[in-house]
C-alpha cells in the first residue's frame, strides 16, 4: 500500500457484522517509517466519523491530539464513540514507529457482563477500555465494506498489511498469543 490511494475494498457481507456479539480483529502490519504528528488507516467499515454512524476503525495516530499517540481502534454503535488505544504515548514510541517492523495487531471487544475493548500488539496485552460511563446497547452493524489500507476521512495507511483475520467471538489471551507465535 502505497499510502496515497492504495485499498482494498472487501463488499459488505453481514458475516462481517458483529451485531450485539463478541469479536477479534487480527492483522499484521509493516509501515514503514511513521512521522510524529500525523495519522495512518489501516482498516474500517463505517460510513463517517460522525457518532450517528455505526462502524469500526484501526489507525496509528502520532499526533497526540487526545493525550496518546499510538495504535487505536474506534468502536461506534450508531450513537457513541470510544477509542481504545494500545502502545500509548511513551518514550520508546517514536523509535519504534520511526524504525520499520512488522506489528502483530489483536483488538478483542467484549459485550458481556459489560462493553470492553483489549488491545494486544505482538501477542503482549497492552490496554484495555471498559464501559463504565458509556452504555453500548447497540452494534456497529452497518452495510459498508470493510475496507482495508485506508482509515475514516480517507486517511491511508502505507506498508504492507497480511492476514487479516475477523472473529465473531472473543478469542482467549492464549489464542491471541499462540497466532502471534505462529507469525515470527
Amino acid at each position: 500500500f502505497d499510502g496515497v490511494d492504495d485499498y482494498v475494498n472487501v463488499p459488505h457481507n453481514d458475516i462481517l457484522n458483529f451485531n450485539m456479539g463478541d469479536g477479534t480483529i487480527i492483522m499484521l502490519i509493516y509501515p514503514p517509517s511513521i512521522p510524529l504528528n500525523t495519522t495512518k488507516g489501516y482498516l474500517t467499515k463505517k460510513y463517517s466519523y460522525n457518532y450517528y454512524y455505526p462502524g469500526i476503525d484501526i489507525h496509528i495516530d502520532t499526533r497526540s491530539t487526545y493525550g496518546y499517540r499510538g495504535w487505536a481502534f474506534r468502536f461506534n454503535d450508531g450513537t457513541k464513540i470510544t477509542d481504545t488505544v494500545a502502545y500509548p504515548d511513551s518514550p520508546g514510541l517514536a523509535y519504534e514507529l520511526q524504525n520499520p517492523k512488522w506489528w502483530f495487531i489483536a483488538v478483542r471487544f467484549l459485550r458481556q457482563p459489560s462493553f470492553g475493548v483489549n488491545f494486544f500488539i505482538n501477542g503482549i496485552f497492552y490496554n484495555t477500555w471498559y464501559d463504565g460511563y458509556y452504555n453500548f446497547t447497540q452494534s456497529p452493524n452497518n452495510t459498508q465494506p470493510l475496507k482495508i489500507g485506508i482509515s475514516l476521512g480517507g486517511i491511508y495507511g502505507p506498508g504492507i498489511i497480511d492476514e487479516v483475520r475477523i472473529y465473531n467471538r472473543a478469542l482467549s489471551d492464549q489464542e491471541i498469543k499462540a497466532l502471534y507465535e505462529a507469525t515470527k
